[in-house]
């Protein structure tokens, strides 16, 4: 599967969560929600001020995603999204999570705080990539991660936890690729889709 270019890194980058659902208010001003399927993860990078030189690449990368209708892997880390450095690459989960779970134990973690909360993770060789959602501190090599959207798929006890340099599957949902020129240097923003 192709890779995303790592370099340049963009200068502004926007990660969300996208949850499909239904819904509805009665007259009487009463709420109800229904989640269907599962949320995805939207990415948006804009690369501003750059030489011709140095977006060419993403250019050209971008142009053949859309018409090749490629899906291909991009590592936000490598672009500067803030992974604390006391995270390690894996950890184990030390207990198995069902699916639609939102809480993972896991363990082999260095003691003390780890995760803010959005950063991306990966649970074996599951494509999927979740969000962190909540702080996560460690206490004697363990702790519970809570992610975002609920588990796609159930986590075995054992499985492999993905920290760092986390690839989300994606693609470029957009029709087309636009730049704009000021001058000599060139402003380029893409929008990544995660793909299921």
């Amino acid at each position: 599967m192709p890779t995303f270019p790592s370099r340049p890194a963009p200068t502004a980058l926007a990660l969300r969560l996208v949850q499909p659902r239904f819904e509805s208010r009665t007259h009487s001003g009463k709420r109800q929600v229904r989640l269907f399927g599962t949320g995805r993860l939207v990415m948006e990078a804009t690369w501003a001020g750059m030489a011709t030189r140095d977006v060419s690449p993403l250019w050209a990368f971008a142009a053949a995603a859309i018409t090749g209708g490629w899906t291909f892997e991009l590592v936000p880390e490598q672009w500067g999204y803030p992974i604390p450095a006391a995270v390690p690459a894996t950890a184990l989960a030390s207990a198995g999570a069902a699916q639609g779970a939102t809480a993972i134990q896991l363990t082999g973690l260095p003691d003390g705080p780890l995760f803010i909360g959005g950063e991306p993770v990966r649970f074996g060789a599951d494509r999927k990539t979740y969000l962190v959602a909540a702080p996560v501190v460690a206490v004697d090599g363990a702790a519970t991660l809570t992610v975002a959207p609920p588990l796609v798929r159930a986590v075995p006890a054992g499985s492999l936890a993905h920290l760092r340099n986390v690839a989300l599957t994606v693609f470029v949902p957009d029709e087309e690729v636009a730049q704009s020129v000021s001058t000599v240097l060139h402003t380029l923003t893409l929008k990544f889709e995660e793909s299921l």
